[in-house]
């Protein structure tokens, strides 16, 4: 991928959330973000986030063994910040200043040490392609190497060139980019 564009603004890697904490680096709940983040971005009650969970078990009886409350709950609350830090990025102007509260760590993020000391940001965007003239959109992953970008635009090119390249690697034409959201890992 390019260089980022001009001069960066690099915010804390070790910033948490107030109030927020990690789950534990293990936590098997972690094999059920999935249905967890969809739950959150669906605004899904309790009762529906736990079925969704349920409804992606490997056990044909559904039971949960080896997650907790606690540990589906502090992944929730990660998946809702990242919802609304998402949210903050795609209502900003382009040429508004990337400000930490765009961003939010994600809950398999390195150590804090690693974060400092090699930034990197994962990026999901919808990716819009003409697949032999008709549009797709799906969600895609951009790793941005190095610390953010300085601008809600200059993140935006980024994503774009690598939507771009993309799809060149598929052999599909690029249409744009959607929405998107950043994360600190």
């Amino acid at each position: 991928m390019s260089a980022p564009l001009g001069p960066t603004y690099q915010p804390r890697y070790s910033e948490r959330v107030p109030g927020v904490t990690q789950p534990p680096p293990r936590s098997q709940a972690l094999g059920y973000w999935g249905a967890i983040e969809h739950a959150v971005a669906s605004r899904a009650s309790t009762a529906d986030l736990w079925a969704a969970i349920r409804g992606v078990t490997a056990d044909p009886s559904n039971k949960l063994t080896g997650i907790s409350f606690r540990e589906v709950n502090q992944l929730r609350s990660a998946a809702a910040g990242i919802r609304n830090a998402g949210q903050r990025l795609n209502a900003a102007e382009p040429d508004q200043v990337l400000r930490g509260n765009m961003l939010h760590t994600a809950p398999w993020a390195r150590s804090e040490d690693q974060r400092e000391l090699t930034p990197k940001l994962q990026v999901r965007f919808e990716h819009t392609v003409l697949n032999q003239g008709v549009p797709e959109t799906e969600w895609r992953t951009y790793l941005h190497p190095g610390p953010a970008p300085q601008t809600v635009g200059d993140l935006r090119d980024l994503v774009d060139r690598a939507g771009r390249e993309l799809a060149r690697d598929y052999e599909v034409e690029h249409f744009g980019v959607g929405s998107i959201s950043a994360m600190i890992v």
